[in-house]
């Protein structure tokens, strides 16, 4: 099963490069699209991650209905429209798939951390925060 889960992992961060920009650098040629003096593809991933490190975290799994899986997703800010312009689904089943393809991207680029919760669901959160919650334990 780690065999598997590790293929897959590198699957999808093959994908997730290929068609999304880098969010540890900008894009280059994108000078214009600069806003603030920021690199656009840093700007991309800002709702989101934002969302992410004031505490909100999404737990999702692949039994729950496919009405709350869509509106869990859809609950990240920043979301729904990264993955529409990157990914551009047809429905919203695959807008559902397309948003969590683009949390578990970032996870894979260890820039979200991700948690298996009772072996069903899976939870995304802020990867600063889950590396210092266990900080202070001792």
């Amino acid at each position: 099963m780690n065999v598997a889960r590790a293929l897959l992992g590198r699957g999808i961060k093959a994908v997730f490069s290929q068609r999304f920009p880098d969010a540890y650098k900008p894009r280059k040629g994108k000078r214009a699209a600069e806003t603030e003096g920021e690199p656009l593809a840093t700007s991309e991933y800002r709702p989101l991650l934002e969302w992410f490190s004031t505490g909100n975290h999404v737990e999702v799994s692949d039994d729950m209905p496919h009405d709350e899986f869509l509106q869990r997703l859809s609950a990240v800010k920043g979301l729904p429209q990264l993955a529409a312009k990157h990914l551009e689904p047809r429905d919203a089943e695959e807008a559902a798939v397309a948003m969590e393809l683009v949390l578990e991207g970032l996870h894979q680029n260890s820039i979200l951390s991700r948690e298996r919760v009772d072996g069903a669901r899976t939870s995304y959160k802020d990867m600063l925060k889950s590396m210092l919650s266990g900080l202070g334990d001792d």
